[in-house]
């Protein structure tokens, strides 16, 4: 059955994803097409603001439970959302169920949503944010988070090319500690930094790292291959069992579904 919501991007700088209500849509249609936008949203490396527009989509009445629901308008449900979204056609007397008939804003659950009237009023809202911004920093243009997804990327892959390596013998061909643990760290590192997400989409892959990966250095530097003390074996392995629990957060925040 057709989920009985559209989504697409709102500008060609694909900063803005739209929301668009088919008629006789339900909540549960919203958040299905939420869902299923993600990895558009996701595919970029700049921040996203959130449109909804209701207006599009013809029902006999708007549906009951708006208080509930509207806290979850602009939730960052990927990293690079803002957090801030923008809802065209709510009824007068939906948004005094939320409280917000006046301000017309309402502190959504990690973000905040603004009511308006039209697409017209939308789009003077979202000039007014552009503005405001006034990004000065040296990564604000998207041909420096361009170049930073290429080195994000490149690292992923120096991280896959190295578990190719042997690893019956020697800690992936000696290369395990730099190229992968290393790789991971500078990795995490960016991506904390720059609020950027690397380019692996399933977690169940990192998974599989880090099994490896301890199970190799249990088998090599574990077994006294590598002449270093017991303690200092233990207190390693804990720092990399930690290193690849916090990349299976990063991307299990990137892809919550």
């Amino acid at each position: 059955m057709r989920i009985q919501f559209d989504y697409g991007w709102f500008n060609d700088e694909k900063t803005v994803i739209r929301y668009a209500a088919r008629d006789n849509w339900t909540w549960k249609d919203y958040h299905s097409v939420v869902h299923v936008s993600l990895y558009a949203v996701q595919s970029q490396q700049h921040p996203v603001h959130v449109l909804i527009d209701f207006s599009t989509g013809h029902r006999d009445r708007f549906p009951s439970g708006i208080a509930a629901h509207a806290r979850t308008f602009g939730k960052k449900l990927a990293p690079n959302f803002t957090g801030k979204a923008i809802i065209i056609g709510v009824p007068e007397d939906a948004l005094q169920k939320i409280g917000v008939a006046q301000s017309r804003v309402l502190q959504a659950t990690d973000g905040e949503a603004h009511f308006v009237d039209d697409e017209d009023a939308a789009r003077a809202l979202l000039e007014s944010w552009s503005y405001a911004k006034s990004d000065a920093t040296n990564l604000a243009n998207d041909s420096a988070r361009d170049n930073l997804a290429d080195w994000l990327e490149m690292i992923v892959t120096k991280i896959r090319q190295t578990f190719a390596l042997d690893s019956a013998e020697s800690l992936y061909g000696d290369s395990g500690e730099a190229s992968i643990m290393g790789n991971i760290d500078i990795l995490l590192t960016l991506c904390r930094h720059y609020n950027a997400h690397p380019t692996i989409r399933d977690v169940e892959e990192v998974r599989k790292w880090k099994e490896d990966y301890l199970k190799t250095y249990d088998r090599t530097v574990g077994t006294g291959m590598y002449g270093v003390s017991k303690e200092f074996i233990a207190e390693r392995r804990t720092v990399i069992q930690s290193t690849f629990d916090d990349l299976i957060e990063l991307v299990e925040d990137m892809n919550p579904w």
